[in-house]
């Protein structure tokens, strides 16, 4: 019920795609109750984005 009413309240324009970033589990329920509105999510698992951002950093401190 909590993210059926944070959607509800949040959402806006549907027709605008929202990028949801987390773990899988939460960002599912998530991308469903958007698409119940009639949104539509792209879904980003967390940890892959963080593993991705911090090697990037790294290798930008280590280029000359």
């Amino acid at each position: 019920m909590l993210i059926g009413e944070d959607v509800r309240c949040h959402l806006g324009d549907p027709a605008i795609a929202v990028t949801l970033v987390g773990d899988p589990g939460l960002t599912g329920l998530y991308a469903r109750a958007i698409a119940m509105q009639g949104g539509t999510t792209t879904v980003v698992d967390g940890e892959t984005a963080f593993l991705a951002g911090i090697v990037r950093l790294w290798q930008a401190v280590q280029a000359p």
